[in-house]
């Protein structure tokens, strides 16, 4: 005979991003964007990893530079109507969620509509990574190939929505 137990598990953890993607994200902290060059295929990594997936060149002992902050839109979904009901209260979320802060992080629970999930590239860059464009207006404009800038939060933690958002140039 079996019996079916139903609760949940939470499990403790820490987490580190190690050197390479650490640097990255203590420039964020300081509005600066950071990309990494790989000396052996001269690809442009933002955000880098610790190991260059073309040629499995270390990256901690690489080329740092700092990016313009200006980006290009390389792809992007809109995203118009909400499929995934009511946001849960704060209190459910914090329950369930630590640092409590990122309760809003749109892998967690989508931002309100309408948004698009931009695969943004930095001038500079050779790699992309996904974001948020969230103004209606900049919605209206968005396009492959726009120019994009990043809209930074005014305390930052040294996190990737730290750039609250990408808004269109130009």
């Amino acid at each position: 005979m079996s019996r079916v137990l139903d609760w949940d598990i939470t499990v403790s953890y820490q987490w580190t991003a190690g050197a390479v993607y650490g640097h990255f994200l203590g420039g964020l902290k300081e509005e600066k964007i950071f990309g990494v060059r790989c000396e052996s295929c001269s690809t442009v990594y933002c955000p880098p990893g610790d190991v260059c997936p073309q040629c499995f060149t270390d990256m901690a002992e690489q080329t740092w530079l700092e990016l313009e902050q200006e980006g290009e839109v390389v792809s992007f979904t809109k995203v118009m109507e909400n499929f995934f009901g009511e946001r849960p209260s704060d209190e459910y979320l914090a329950g369930r969620i630590k640092p409590t802060d990122y309760s809003d992080h749109p892998l967690i629970w989508p931002p309100g509509v309408p948004y698009a999930m931009a695969l943004i590239r930095m001038k500079g860059a050779d790699t992309a990574f996904l974001h948020l464009v969230r103004d209606e207006e900049d919605l209206k404009k968005l396009r492959i190939g726009a120019k994009v800038r990043p809209v930074w939060k005014q305390e930052r933690s040294g996190y990737l929505l730290d750039i609250d958002q990408f808004q269109i140039i130009g």
